[in-house]
C-alpha cells in the first residue's frame, strides 16, 4: 500500500468518525424532542411543520418571533 492510499484511507476513517458523531447527536435530539411519540400519536402521515409545531422546542418559538 503506498503512502497516498494510506492517507486516503486515514482521511476516510476520520470522516466516518465525524459522521458517526453527527448521526448520534441527531438521534439524541430526536429522542429528547420525542419525535417518534409525536408521529405515532398523530395516527397518520405528518408534515414537517406539524411535527415542528408539536415539539416544545424553544428555538421554534424564537424563529416565529422573527
Amino acid at each position: 500500500m503506498d503512502v497516498h492510499e494510506e492517507l486516503l484511507r486515514g482521511q476516510a476513517e476520520v470522516w466516518q468518525c465525524m459522521f458517526a458523531f453527527t448521526y448520534s447527536m441527531a438521534l439524541k435530539s430526536a429522542v429528547e424532542l420525542r419525535l417518534a411519540d409525536i408521529m405515532h400519536s398523530h395516527g397518520c402521515p405528518i408534515t414537517l411543520s406539524q411535527l415542528a409545531s408539536s415539539t416544545d422546542s424553544l428555538s421554534l418559538l424564537l424563529d416565529k418571533k422573527r
